[in-house]
């Protein structure tokens, strides 16, 4: 596995682009799949969904408003707090 540096230095970014990008597989999947879906509530930016990488994924969910209706199809129960490292 390549380390962040190395994918930077690859790809021509910035270190702390790269990780902060790569936080962004922290995202509560329901999150996720509303992005792809059109569905993030009016005005989501992506300095919201950075913002709440460090809280569980109900909290993720919670802190951006998203409707606890969505994203049922993904069958996901479990509760995950995810913190990228470098």
């Amino acid at each position: 596995m390549k380390s962040i540096m190395a994918i930077a230095r690859n790809e021509g970014l910035s270190d702390t682009y790269v990780q902060r990008r790569l936080s962004l597989t922290c995202l509560s999947p329901r999150i996720v799949e509303a992005a792809l879906d059109g569905a993030l509530p009016l005005g989501t930016k992506l300095a919201d969904l950075l913002a709440v990488l460090d809280h569980s994924w109900p909290q993720q969910e919670a802190q951006l408003e998203l409707d606890h209706g969505q994203g049922h199809s993904l069958g996901i129960t479990e509760t995950v707090t995810c913190v990228a490292r470098s």
